[in-house]
């Protein structure tokens, strides 16, 4: 097996190990799995490295000889990229920028043809690195924005970039990164909407396998919205909201949070049936009067379950 084909293995394994029982993925191997997808389609290396003093990076990337990257999400690159995400829950410190840092090193110490100017030490931050700033301007180290989303700087002689998924711009290129945008961001906001007017489902779906409460309520909520859609447009984004909604249902039956704000979601179209199919006992119950729940059951069928005294409690009061 090839070292390409053996880190494809990998990220596949990890990935199905990454996910529960919804499907949902987590916000770190989900990078680690989109970005080598598309690393790959762009047609860069992905380096197994061992480092045994350290723990590994999320990946190590390489672009070929002659690869052009123009136009891809990867067209900052140097020759040789240690890529570190940090979610939003886990922001990029000092010490995490320095291991970035070490990791870079040890790979330049094992690969005696890579020369110092053709690597660089990359991390793709959900929201601004303030802590990291701060610093390189407390130390009077100059960095500069390359664009509005790219910070750049030279430290201890490797290059390090810094991606603000926030700041992206809503381009085709960028999706793959804008979707681990902070889910409270109207950055965020905007890229779900985006998709929704565009029908782009597929995406959507990708989407939603890291926020699936997050993408259902903005669905919904842009569907709700004026826009012109063909009956064939509002047959497939009704479909998906419904199968999104009901599989949503069915994972946050353990998570009482999460499920109020499931159930406080209509999608349009969703029938009474179909959404009363995925409810608790009690959440079918939780609105009616003790006669509405009795509606439509036979004198037996009302007193199946009961102890002789509980059949018989009220009785005495009722005729006095």
């Amino acid at each position: 097996m090839s070292q390409e084909e053996q880190s494809a293995q990998n990220d596949a394994t990890e990935a199905s190990q990454s996910e529960d029982e919804s499907g949902q993925i987590r916000p770190d191997p989900a990078f680690k799995e989109y970005t080598a997808e598309q690393a790959r389609k762009a047609g860069l290396e992905l380096r197994n490295v061992e480092l045994p003093q350290l723990s590994l990076s999320d990946l190590v990337l390489a672009v070929p000889h002659n690869t052009r990257l123009v136009g891809t999400m990867f067209d900052f690159f140097a020759k040789v990229n240690v890529v570190e995400f940090k979610s939003e829950n886990d922001p990029l410190t000092l010490r995490k920028l320095g291991l970035n840092q070490a990791r870079a090193w040890l790979i330049f110490d094992k690969d005696p043809k890579l020369k110092l100017e053709n690597l660089m030490s990359v991390f793709v931050c959900a929201q601004q690195p303030r802590m990291i700033t701060r610093f390189l301007e407390r130390k009077g180290i100059n960095y500069r924005a390359e664009q509005k989303w790219l910070l750049r700087c030279d430290l201890g002689g490797i290059e390090v970039a810094i991606v603000i998924c926030r700041l992206l711009p809503l381009e085709r290129r960028y999706y793959w990164w804008l979707m681990f945008a902070p889910v409270s961001s109207q950055k965020w906001a905007n890229f779900v909407t985006m998709l929704v007017e565009q029908g782009d489902l597929e995406m959507l779906k990708v989407v939603a396998k890291i926020r699936p409460v997050e993408v259902s309520a903005m669905t919904i909520e842009a569907n709700r919205k004026p826009r012109r859609r063909s009956a064939k447009e509002r047959e497939a984004l009704n479909n998906m909201l419904h199968e999104m909604y009901q599989e949503l249902l069915i994972v946050t039956k353990d998570n009482p949070e999460a499920r109020a704000k499931v159930l406080q979601m209509r999608p349009p179209g969703l029938t009474p049936a179909q959404i009363v199919a995925y409810l608790t006992p009690e959440e079918r119950l939780a609105d009616l009067t003790p006669e509405q729940r009795l509606a439509g059951l036979e004198p037996e069928q009302r007193l199946a379950g009961l102890e002789p005294e509980q059949r018989l409690a009220g009785l005495n009061q009722s005729k006095s």
